[in-house]
């Protein structure tokens, strides 16, 4: 049994229940599943998190129906403070009366902005903006496919990180040749050699595939590279949602959420946060982003904040818009708003947005302009050490 200030995390993924009340009273742990088990049965249907801190206070996260919104609104409007009806301190879980229960999901569903999704993330202290660089911007270089060999490899790339005094690396899954223990080692060990951190890795993942193999294979992956990551001392990883047919994007919505949402609780364990890109497909705008990232109730979920993927009129209101939810971002220097064109990115309103919401962490330089990176990423990290000081 856990101690009276442990936490327990209850999930329900769609209509699969992992909480079930079965009759004897007893919470039962079983590999990251909590079952509570208390006389009767009750019905879940709809629940997709719900976070109990036994002896201290209940706090109850859910989606509610679309048909019962209303309902708990006008509850909202007639309820107390919900710090006065359950400062229950000293309470055991296992003693609350089903009555109990009830009347704390009603309560905690009012009282957690949940309804409307995760709150922003938390920051402490004012931004704090390191520079990365995403392998991504010499993917001509290290492309695998280039005969007789890549132009670069990894080690090149974090070399040239190095010459340009910058704090980090992003290395992106694409251009590894393998990723036994030994050669992860040998990269971290370089990285650590010459002063860089690995800010994250970033994988093609898509979550909408229809196919449950396919499916279970790209979770597989992201998995995979969630243990990667951590043999390389890496922070994040970028993934996609994917993209769907006209007509089934809630289908790919709903299980991109799901899928996420078991890609997060493996991340976790490792310490390593996912972090969403905006990359078209059902993530193509702001209102597509927050859909997904305001379902996913993870801790160890947030937004890869990348400003070049946004080809809607204005893509810096956009991007506003999601800030709040980054967790790394990637930095391009061109946007392409609808109907304009490829234009240059304003680098400064760019990091002015990251310091508004008090962003601490990451901003990799992802170069994808024709000018040689080899020539332009030196020159575009220049302008942005000055920005971010």
């Amino acid at each position: 049994m856990p101690a009276l200030t442990d936490s327990l995390i209850i999930d329900w993924e769609n209509e699969r229940t992992l909480v079930e009340w079965r009759g004897n009273g007893e919470i039962v742990w079983e590999e990251g599943r909590v079952e509570w088990m208390r006389e009767g049965d009750m019905n879940a249907t709809g629940v997709t998190r719900k976070e109990i801190r036994i002896g201290i206070r209940i706090e109850i996260r859910m989606r509610i129906p679309t048909l019962c919104r209303a309902f708990f609104l006008i509850l909202l409007l007639i309820s107390i403070p919900i710090s006065f009806l359950f400062s229950i301190r000293g309470a055991s879980v296992s003693n609350l009366s089903r009555r109990d229960w009830l009347a704390a999901c009603t309560a905690s569903a009012l009282a957690v902005p949940s309804l409307n999704g995760i709150e922003p993330i938390a920051r402490l202290g004012t931004a704090k903006i390191k520079l990365s660089l995403a392998a991504y911007s010499f993917r001509q270089s290290l492309d695998l496919k280039k005969k007789p060999k890549p132009d670069m490899t990894l080690f090149d790339l974090i070399d040239f990180a190095a010459e340009q005094n910058i704090d980090a690396v992003e290395l992106t899954a694409y251009y590894f040749p393998e990723t036994t223990p030994e050669y992860l080692a040998r990269l971290k060990s370089r990285c650590t050699r010459l002063g860089l951190d690995v800010s994250g890795t970033a994988v093609g993942n898509d979550f909408c595939v229809k196919d449950p193999e396919k499916l279970k294979t790209q979770l597989a992956m992201v998995k995979s590279w969630v243990e990667h990551t951590s043999r390389l001392g890496g922070k994040t990883i970028r993934i996609f949602a994917g993209s769907a047919t006209k007509g089934d994007e809630e289908r790919a919505r709903d299980q991109a959420v799901a899928t996420i949402q078991e890609a997060c609780d493996h991340a976790a364990k490792y310490g390593i946060y996912l972090a969403l890109e905006n990359h078209g497909g059902i993530t193509a705008t702001a209102d597509q982003m927050l859909a997904i990232v305001k379902a996913v109730k993870h801790d160890h979920f947030g937004v890869n904040w990348d400003t070049g993927n946004f080809h809607t009129a204005d893509p810096y209101a956009e991007l506003e818009r999601i800030a709040p939810y980054a967790v790394v971002s990637q930095v391009k220097t061109e946007v392409q708003p609808e109907g304009k064109g490829t234009q240059e990115a304003d680098l400064a309103r760019l990091i002015q947005i990251l310091r508004k919401v008090n962003f601490r962490g990451y901003v990799a330089l992802e170069y994808e302009a024709k000018e040689d990176a080899k020539v332009a990423v030196p020159r575009a990290l220049g302008a942005l050490k000055k920005l971010v000081g």
